[in-house]
């Protein structure tokens, strides 16, 4: 069985090419519509992907500490809140800004292409 991160990454993919086929259909009406509904969904698929993979939170919460849920599901961070999150831990300045705050001495080395999602 494979794990769950790497199913939403085939997704991800899966709907990045449906995007770029739609949108190469040159006689399909509306396909900017269908190539930006699905490249938003390959989006959202591949950095919740990234979060299942690195065991991070990915769901909204309560304020009492229970998931919000709709339709009896765990409701999970849209594209915008996981771009946010994402450009937040991967943005060097950010990151040696609160190294320096936190009164740690080293900070934090950036390496490109750490990441491979």
């Amino acid at each position: 069985m494979k794990a769950q991160w790497k199913l939403t990454l085939e997704a991800a993919k899966a709907e990045a090419l449906l995007g770029a086929d739609l949108y190469n259909q040159a006689k399909r009406p509306r396909r900017l519509e269908g190539f930006l509904v699905h490249m938003h969904i390959a989006w959202l698929y591949l950095l919740l992907a990234a979060r299942q993979r690195d065991h991070e939170p990915y769901h909204y919460r309560l304020p009492n500490g229970r998931f919000d849920r709709v339709d009896g599901e765990r409701k999970t961070w849209d594209l915008a809140k996981l771009s946010r999150e994402r450009r937040a831990e991967h943005d060097p300045v950010r990151r040696s800004r609160s190294c320096a705050h936190s009164g740690s001495r080293s900070t934090p080395g950036f390496r490109r292409g750490s990441d491979p999602l």
